[in-house]
């Protein structure tokens, strides 16, 4: 799995590499699995999926916030769209096939550098 900068002018991918296939997905450009036959997924254009859909997404949080709902029905995907980054990587970090089970068993604490975080 490879991971870029995020955000205007950098790219944010994500390769993923199977038995006769690989999966290449983009916040900017295309999206397509490459395989043989069965295997192939043209897939399209992303287009500009990270900015358009910040500011979709800040949008719609003002809306719910200065209307009262307090629903956040992202939470949930968004939580576990972190728990498969955290996977993939621990499975990398560790050079093995793991299961979720050994994830959340793990203790090891993940240290988050605030220093360059503003008041």
């Amino acid at each position: 799995m490879w991971l870029a900068g995020a955000g205007s002018g950098h790219r944010c991918q994500v390769m993923a590499f199977g038995r006769g296939a690989h999966l290449e997905t983009n916040y900017h450009g295309i999206t397509e699995i490459q395989g043989q036959d069965e295997a192939r997924y043209e897939g399209g254009d992303s287009g500009n999926l990270f900015d358009e859909g910040a500011e979709r997404n800040i949008a719609e949080f003002h809306r719910a916030v200065t209307e009262g709902d307090f629903s956040n029905p992202t939470l949930e995907p968004s939580v576990n769209s972190n728990f498969a980054v955290i996977f993939g990587r621990e499975a990398v970090r560790r050079e093995e096939v793991i299961t979720w089970d050994d994830v959340l068993a793990d203790d090891t604490v993940l240290e988050v550098d605030t220093s360059g975080l503003r008041e």
